[in-house]
């Protein structure tokens, strides 16, 4: 009995019956159109029988390279090499990043099983060994990476010396604190509205953004560049708060704390002979 020839072997026979299809190299690799199998089954190179072009498509279309290229958004092809689909949906890009996960980390699971050879089994009451700790594969990282902007702000409060650069722009540099220098080219207006602050005001700060255009020999050029500037004010002395005024008492209760006013002296004579007595009434606190 002969044995089942590996899907893999015909790789090489698929390159070259079909060059601009198939590839060896992973970074060539692309989607293939719908429903090729067809135009294969019509077209097998000699010696090559369906049921193994069937297998050898299953096994091409689950590797990482083409899941790879999947995910890349890259366009089906037809046996030719030309491109009969240039986009691909979100969903099956989806379902290829899910394969695309799984089989790496099959694969980790593989190389660490093979590095560390089988842990024995915990006993009751004792713990597990720690598993050992898993490599960063930036592939599995790249493709699950999601759209982003980059967008980068530098502050600096000291006027930059800079330069004229043509068409009504001026160039200067900053540098970061890793040593990175920043080379940025913005129009009068802009340079303008910094003087004008190192000027008129003692302490300012300037927030310049944009995104990282083409890397220089130090660094990196600022693309779009835009410009904000804020004064810096000194910090004021704390004041003394303000006397705070002694609620007033109303009416009626002042009536009732207040001392009465004093009464009156009154006079009562008494004539006992010829002496006559004068006694004061006392006084008494009327509500």
């Amino acid at each position: 009995m002969s044995r089942k020839r590996n899907p893999s072997d015909l790789l090489q026979t698929m390159a070259e019956a079909f060059p601009h299809t198939f590839f060896a190299d992973p970074k060539q690799v692309q989607p293939l159109k719908v429903d090729i199998h067809l135009d294969l089954l019509a077209a097998l190179p000699e010696g090559i029988k369906p049921s193994q072009a069937q297998r050898f498509l299953s096994w091409y279309v689950a590797c990482s390279a083409y899941l790879e290229s999947l995910l890349q958004g890259k366009g089906r092809i037809d046996l030719t090499g030309a491109v009969v689909e240039s986009e691909i949906p979100d969903f099956i890009r989806e379902q290829a990043r899910e394969r695309f996960l799984k089989l790496g980390a099959a694969r980790q699971s593989a190389k660490t099983a093979n590095r560390t050879g089988n842990h024995p089994a915990a006993q009751p009451g004792q713990p597990r060994p720690a598993a050992p700790a898993t490599e960063i594969n930036l592939k599995d990282l790249y493709a699950m990476a999601v759209d982003a902007k980059l967008e980068i702000t530098l502050k600096f409060s000291t006027l930059p010396n800079a330069k004229p650069a043509g068409s009504g722009k001026m160039a200067f540099a900053l540098k970061t604190p890793d040593g990175q220098f920043v080379t940025v080219e913005v129009n009068n207006k802009t340079w303008n509205k910094l003087v004008k602050a190192a000027e008129e005001w003692p302490s300012w700060v300037a927030a310049l953004s944009g995104t990282m255009g083409p890397r220089t020999e130090k660094g990196f050029a600022l693309a779009g560049p835009g410009l904000q500037v804020f004064e810096k004010k000194a910090k004021t002395a704390e004041t003394t708060s303000p006397p705070v005024d002694a609620p007033s008492v109303p009416a009626s209760l002042a009536e009732l704390v207040a001392p009465p006013p004093p009464a009156p002296p009154v006079t009562v004579s008494i004539q006992a002979g010829t002496a006559t007595v004068t006694k004061r009434a006392p006084l008494s606190l009327k509500r």
